[in-house]
């Protein structure tokens, strides 16, 4: 971030993590930065004082097994939390930059499976690039994270890199 606010004049970035595990790894670079929103989709519920540090449960306290969700509503559910945690906290924030840290490991039968399928990426892609166009003049960066499988790879990034492109 030191070498974006010497290099542009940013001061202030918004990092959405839907990486299957937790992103502490982030979150150690930009812990105590205030002027960093990190908002990490994983298991657990945390909100720092300051509410710039927040982890969201992402599928709530359920799992698709015990919940019998369709593909459809956990990809709905998976998208619907990740809009309802941070979208609001952007509005209210107004960073100059917006990252994604994609990962895909969250895919069905990848390593940290939690159901979703190519529609839920594509719902959290849209709702990227609208974000980044309506907060930041669509600064947006992505950056992939988490993901094994090169077939699930292909199957999601070309899509993913269309969405984000459209005007």
């Amino acid at each position: 971030m030191h070498a974006l606010r010497e290099s542009f004049g940013w001061k202030r970035f918004a990092i959405l993590d839907t990486d299957a595990h937790h992103g502490n790894g982030t979150r150690d670079l930009v812990r105590d930065d205030p002027d960093v929103l990190h908002v990490c989709l994983c298991h657990t519920d945390y909100q720092s004082p300051d509410d710039t540090k927040v982890d969201v449960a992402a599928l709530g306290k359920y799992d698709r097994q015990s919940a019998g969700l369709s593909e459809e509503e956990i990809n709905r559910a998976y998208a619907g939390t990740a809009a309802r945690a941070f979208e609001p906290r952007v509005r209210a924030f107004r960073p100059d930059l917006i990252f994604w840290y994609f990962g895909f490991d969250t895919h069905r039968g990848e390593y940290g499976d939690i159901g979703l399928s190519r529609d839920a990426y594509l719902l959290l892609a849209k709702m990227m690039r609208r974000l980044s166009q309506e907060m930041c003049s669509g600064r947006l960066e992505v950056v992939l994270g988490g993901g094994s499988r090169s077939d699930i790879a292909r199957g999601l990034i070309p899509p993913i890199i269309r969405v984000l492109g459209e005007r």
